[in-house]
């Protein structure tokens, strides 16, 4: 990781699992903000392993569930910026999506 990049890390698991979690996030050299529960948070920052907590709990992870618009594209496989076709194709499902969480894999070429 390029010294001086900065990294948002979630972490919603157990309290094992997430210190487990912060000793690889202490490795990556980088600014890292932590989303997890409250006290699991606050350790991490705690024992220097992340440089800033937010409570998972605090944020509107609701949101992902409900109506809200979300489109998830895999993007391996497509170039928006080279392109047309590709840009073409994923405008069209952005502006045909309406609700709700989709997932969308262009077909390969």
């Amino acid at each position: 990781m390029p010294r001086g990049s900065t990294i948002i890390a979630i972490h919603p698991g157990a309290l094992g699992d997430c210190i487990l979690f912060g000793r690889l996030l202490w490795h990556l050299n980088a600014a890292v903000t932590l989303v997890a529960g409250g006290a699991k948070g606050r350790l991490l920052t705690g024992m220097g392993a992340v440089d800033r907590a937010l409570d998972f709990d605090a944020l509107p992870m609701h949101e992902v569930f409900s109506d809200t618009p979300l489109l998830v594209v895999d993007t391996s496989d497509i170039d928006v910026v080279s392109s047309d076709e590709d840009f073409l194709d994923l405008s069209r499902n952005i502006l045909k999506h309406r609700g709700g969480v989709q997932f969308y894999k262009p077909l390969g070429r």
